[in-house]
């Protein structure tokens, strides 16, 4: 089974190569959004953003965040303090501060493999300036509706992280208040390194997945399910509030790849942290249903284009999507760790 992976690999990835070449117009079309969005977007917004929050993670300056709130990682998500900086700026700086950050802490030694794997679980968030600013201000046109979107998808990272942690209560850590850190320059330096690189394996991906979302002509609430960014503000009819959280909370596949880039260097399956980004949309789903449901007359934004309500089975169809794919990561995950047994 495993030589006929290869060889349907190969396959797949020769005809996508064919397919490119003779829609060379549309994929540079779509290679050339995607290295606008990078420039306008996703280096200015995050790369400032990756570098500080690493270099106080790496530093000194950690300690005094683990001090504030070290005792309620350890009580609530039974993790080390160190976990602490990257829970926290994973939050707010959005996808892919946390992995970046995570892995910054174990490569460091200050948290082991399964701690990375653990935080990784939940620690996927689109950040403040993203979830309220761009989504929140621009697409939905109320900087409230952006807050609340953010709130909720916090909020269901957070219990995800939280109802892991009931499952390693027995495990304990004890706050070394003397470990070593880099110093303040060492720790601008390699955050400086670490950033440059993630960011550019970022838009590597976009670029990648903008160029073959413009080929291929997919159901609009799909696109969100492949690269967020793009499947919202290209999206012309209105997507609900409730599948805006889901979509947010799953993060997309272009995401997906960004961090599981990151993440695989502590040997976490994808089929783990795909089953964890669904429970986490899952999780933001129904809330943000039951606000839609409560405060719809509050929500005059959605009046403003021209189809008020979108086709169920496009929605349908996306889940359907992401359901099958996890399938057959989970299946090839599952095959993984039979061959590494015999």
């Amino acid at each position: 089974m495993k030589e006929k992976g290869k060889y349907l690999a190969v396959v797949g990835l020769s005809a996508l190569i064919v397919i490119i070449v003779l829609n060379n117009e549309k994929s540079k079309s779509g290679a050339l959004c995607g290295i606008v969005l990078c420039r306008d977007i996703i280096v200015p917004a995050l790369l400032p953003i990756l570098i500080l929050c690493g270099t106080m993670t790496r530093s000194d300056c950690a300690k005094v965040f683990e001090k504030l709130f070290g005792r309620i990682t350890q009580t609530l998500f039974h993790l080390p303090r160190a976990a602490t900086t990257p829970i926290i700026f994973g939050a707010i700086g959005g996808y892919p501060t946390g992995a970046v950050l995570t892995r910054q802490m174990l490569n460091d030694g200050l948290i082991d493999n399964e701690d990375a794997i653990r935080i990784m679980r939940f620690n996927v968030n689109p950040g403040i300036a993203f979830t309220i600013t761009a989504v929140g201000s621009v697409y939905l046109k109320s900087t409230k509706l952006g807050v609340i979107l953010y709130l909720i998808c916090t909020a269901a990272s957070l219990l995800l992280g939280i109802i892991q942690g009931l499952f390693f209560r027995k495990k304990r850590y004890y706050y070394h208040a003397d470990i070593k850190r880099l110093d303040f320059g060492k720790a601008v330096i390699s955050s400086v390194e670490d950033a440059t690189k993630s960011i550019l394996n970022m838009c590597a991906y976009i670029v990648f997945f903008s160029a073959i979302i413009q080929i291929f002509d997919l159901p609009k609430q799909v696109l969100a399910l492949l690269e967020i960014t793009s499947g919202i503000f290209s999206n012309n009819a209105v997507i609900p509030f409730e599948y805006l959280c889901f979509f947010l909370s799953f993060a997309g596949f272009c995401i997906h790849f960004q961090i599981f880039s990151i993440v695989k260097s502590f040997d976490m399956k994808y089929g783990d942290f795909f089953i964890h980004r669904l429970l986490a949309a899952l999780l933001s789903f129904f809330p943000g249903k039951l606000y839609s449901s409560f405060f719809e007359q509050q929500m005059p934004v959605f009046s403003n284009v021209a189809q008020t309500i979108p086709q169920a089975s496009q929605v349908n169809s996306g889940l359907s999507i992401i359901l099958l794919a996890g399938c057959v990561a989970i299946i090839f995950d599952i095959k993984n760790r039979k061959s590494k047994l015999i």
